[in-house]
């Protein structure tokens, strides 16, 4: 079972290290500066050989000992060792990711806000992650596979729908712009963001108490015009309610995987216990996840281009296409990537594609 495992994971890397591979041969070649682009796929592959290489330590020298005494212990071994996982994650990708950042002149931010902005992150993810570990161990000790996937669907689209709600607002430092409120949709400035250059929107939520972010930059790049059309795009992945769609998916896809992962562990009857299982199957996720990611992405591409229409009915095609060109110019972003890298990793279309399909349909203002 666990060549299997290690068989599977190793061909998940080597497909996901030739996309890299592929994609950065691409930008070597494009006539602009891709500089940052390259360091940043470079992080990336850093980040995903660590993931593999942590998931088949796991695998192969999990103690047994540490796991089957209890539920207590079983509880303790999953967020020691998953705390120990996004802390050494966190120093090879973010704090590269970081001085990237700085190298290129995308941020300004110090060392020290990056600590104190990363720690309040990390502790969002373990104020959601310890108790749900501690629900579905306690689940597995009522034997049933029916209840664990529900549990884990229900903790799904509490993290992507319900958790942001609160998570955001506590662990950033928000200022609600009172001037730019759509309609029952506030909008917030995230104030963690004003040493960065990097300008970006985010819409949170999944219909009720929904609410938009976007960053410093943003706003001081673009005209009035401009930043209300990012909004209205913002505003378009609300309103289409693409978060549900997403979190509808993503449960599809994890109780698929939950069945598999069971029952490919029963058919070769591994002797590894329920909380065993359970901590592999967390630290592989977002290995395993490559598996899904081409269907994933194509998802998410789709539900951009149906929030940029809506930018476009709002204020204007054109309009619209001049804040993405600001936006792409200021964060750096290439105009082109590798289709097949693209199609796999790329949750948004390329730059060249969302101007075509953006400037080919006629849209006036209402």
């Amino acid at each position: 079972m666990v060549a299997v495992y290690l068989s599977i994971a190793g061909f998940i890397l080597a497909f996901k290290l030739w996309l890299m591979a592929r994609q950065h041969r691409y930008l070597s070649r494009q006539a602009i500066d891709s500089q940052f682009a390259r360091q940043r796929l470079m992080v990336l592959l850093g980040s995903e050989c660590w993931d593999t290489l942590f998931f088949a330590l796991l695998v192969l020298y999990l103690p047994e000992n540490w796991m089957g005494s209890g539920l207590i212990q079983s509880f303790l071994v999953c967020v020691a060792v998953l705390f120990v996982f996004s802390l050494t994650r966190w120093a090879i990708c973010n704090v590269r990711l970081w001085q990237v950042a700085k190298a290129n002149d995308l941020s300004q931010q110090s060392f020290a806000d990056f600590i104190h902005i990363s720690a309040k992150r990390l502790g969002s993810l373990l104020m959601w992650m310890v108790p749900c570990i501690f629900i579905v161990l306690l689940a597995g000790e009522l034997g049933s596979n029916h209840i664990i996937a529900l549990v884990v669907v229900a903790l799904l689209g509490g993290q992507f729908i319900i958790l942001p709600l609160f998570k955001t607002r506590l662990f950033s430092d928000l200022e609600e712009d009172r001037d730019y409120r759509l309609g029952k949709i506030p909008v917030y400035e995230d104030v963690e963001t004003r040493q960065s250059k990097q300008a970006n929107a985010r819409a949170f939520g999944g219909g009720f108490a929904s609410f938009i972010v976007y960053t410093t930059a943003l706003k001081k790049l673009v005209s009035e015009q401009e930043f209300r059309a990012v909004l209205s795009h913002e505003k378009g992945h609300i309103v289409k309610a693409h978060h549900i769609k997403w979190v509808v998916l993503q449960s599809a896809i994890i109780l698929i995987s939950f069945y598999a992962f069971m029952g490919m562990n029963s058919f070769l009857n591994w002797g590894k216990g329920f909380d065993e299982l359970l901590l592999i199957a967390l630290v592989g996720l977002p290995l395993m996840d490559g598996l899904w990611m081409g269907l994933s992405n194509s998802v998410m591409r789709k539900f951009e281009y149906e929030a940029d229409q809506v930018a476009a009915r709002e204020v204007s095609a054109e309009t619209f296409v001049s804040a993405l060109e600001k936006i792409w110019g200021q964060n750096q972003t290439p105009h082109k990537d590798d289709a097949l890298y693209a199609f796999f990793f790329s949750a948004h279309p390329t730059p060249d594609e969302r101007v075509k399909r953006l400037l080919s349909k006629t849209t006036t203002t209402p």
